[in-house]
């Protein structure tokens, strides 16, 4: 395929104007062209149409090359602009050369026109890219000043351009300071030894690289530093980086209070439990002689004395269970957990059993659909869901307590909820049920510590779970929480040390 050419030809000798397109044809151009001989005329063919070269006479009636050539100029049109001519001098030749032409020859000898011509248009695709390029450069370097990472580029090992920040961060005030200076002024032996050593052959084999170093700045203090290296051509190296001096520090102080947080978590676990543990043997003391002296003196004191003697019975009696409750409260995070690919339908029907006198007593019908095999540690689901299940068999005023177990999969997770027709609860309170020792009602009206809901939730969270409660009062309440389907906890058991 021939090449298409778009030629604007000033000439008023229209045989002179068909020789030069005779010539372009020869050289297999597709022509459109067109032909002008004042300035007028040029000017609106320039405004109006988009040309691939300008031919121009040197000398037309009224008109010469020279003024054309100003046009063109005038109107910043990057367009090639050759000269023919018939009789034009070598000074004059010279002369439009030095102006801003690209080419002159002689009409009568115009071999050279089509490769002159194919030679300025090559030139001017090159002006052409390297002006897009310059405009891109421009755009990232004005990008690059902005960045709020200081960004530098090296070559064979020095700076050659350093951002506003990247000079911020070093403490220097002009990129001059750094231009030309090599990269290992900004760091201590002992790193450039690192660099040379470590980074540099693997950034030569990945071509990228991203680390920490510490950084000396111009005043002589030093600085974490999160920096990534990028290897271009030609030994180009762009280099960016920023302080993370701050967020270490925040990084080892947190460290320490998660420290510190485990071993109050584990002090405060160790002395509940203790203390749980060797609470009850004062207590049992204090109940069982309580007992003898009711059993004994009952009646042969007078009426104040007996009523004396019950509240004491009733004290001891509901701060045993608080501290039995508390001691099982403690043990759920005491123990590894044992996780394994467990039956949930087995594990309710196991729960079931030793329901079975409260569910015979109440004629609670316990139902459920098919449940599938999760991954948990069977001891303490089987707590959790006993749990779940005393309490809606307890918390119900109808006749027949009605529990039905369901379970559903979604999202990487399984939601398994205990559904259940008792008396509900206010959403208010939806949230301060999971919390230990928090009753919603008296214990005239139902038995109970307050714990076996937050021994639920601490079970749940254990296995990374959550639990929570969709109920309204009087409608009945559902339970759910949720069971990752892969469930891997490493969990360590407490020191503790058992004493009676």
């Amino acid at each position: 395929m021939s090449e298409l050419l778009n030629v604007l030809l000033i000439e008023d000798s229209e045989d002179d104007a068909l020789l030069v397109i005779r010539k372009l044809k020869q050289a297999k151009f597709t022509l459109n062209w067109q032909r002008v001989q004042t300035e007028t005329d040029l000017t609106h063919s320039l405004k109006t149409s988009k040309w691939d070269v300008i031919i121009a006479d040197y000398q037309l009636p009224g008109f010469d090359a020279p003024t054309a050539l100003k046009v063109v100029q005038q109107l910043k049109i990057d367009t090639p602009f050759i000269v023919i001519s018939g009789t034009i001098g070598e000074a004059a030749a010279v002369e439009m050369m030095r102006t801003g032409a690209q080419d002159y020859l002689m009409k009568d000898n115009l071999t050279r026109l089509p490769e002159a011509i194919k030679r300025e248009l090559r030139d001017v695709q090159v002006r052409k890219e390297r002006l897009q390029a310059n405009i891109r450069l421009k755009q990232h370097l004005t990008a690059f000043e902005a960045a709020i990472d200081g960004i530098a580029i090296l070559q064979s090992g020095t700076f050659i351009y350093s951002n506003h920040s990247y000079l911020q961060l070093f403490g220097f005030d002009y990129a001059d300071e750094l231009a030309g200076k090599s990269w290992r002024c900004l760091y201590s032996p002992e790193m450039v030894q690192r660099f040379e050593s470590e980074v540099f052959p693997q950034l030569g084999i990945e071509l990228a690289w991203q680390g920490e170093a510490i950084a000396t700045r111009k005043n002589g203090s030093t600085f974490v530093q999160e920096i990534s290296l990028t290897l271009a051509e030609d030994g180009v190296m762009v280099a960016v980086c920023r302080d993370i001096s701050k967020r270490k520090q925040d990084e080892v102080h947190l460290k320490q209070l998660n420290a510190e947080l485990l071993r109050s978590n584990q002090e405060l676990g160790q002395f509940a439990y203790v203390a749980s543990h060797d609470l009850q043997e004062p207590l049992r003391k204090i109940l069982s002689f309580t007992e003898l002296l009711a059993s004994r003196y009952q009646g042969q004191l007078d009426e104040q004395a007996d009523r004396y003697i019950g509240y004491i019975t009733d004290g001891a009696t509901r701060m045993q269970g608080l501290i039995s409750d508390l001691l099982s409260y403690s043990r759920v995070g005491q123990v590894d957990l044992k996780v394994q690919e467990t039956n949930l339908e087995s594990i309710l029907e196991q729960v079931k059993t030793d329901l079975e006198t409260i569910i015979t007593n109440s004629n609670a019908i316990i139902s459920n659909d098919d449940l599938p095999i999760v991954t948990a540690d069977p001891t303490q689901l089987r707590q959790l869901l006993q749990n779940l299940l005393s309490n809606a068999i307890k918390y119900c005023q109808v006749d027949i307590p009605q529990v039905h177990v369901r379970a559903s999969q979604a999202d990487e997770v399984w939601t398994i909820s205990v559904q259940d027709n008792g008396i509900g609860i206010d959403p208010q309170f939806s949230d301060r049920i999971f919390i230990i020792f928090q009753r919603l009602h008296h214990r005239d009206e139902y038995s109970g510590t307050g714990i076996g809901l937050a021994i639920c939730k601490k079970i749940v969270e254990r296995h990374g779970g959550q639990i929570w409660v969709d109920s309204q009062e009087g409608q009945g309440s559902t339970f759910s929480f949720t069971l990752p389907i892969s469930c891997e906890i490493e969990a360590r058991p407490l020191s503790i040390n058992l004493r009676g």
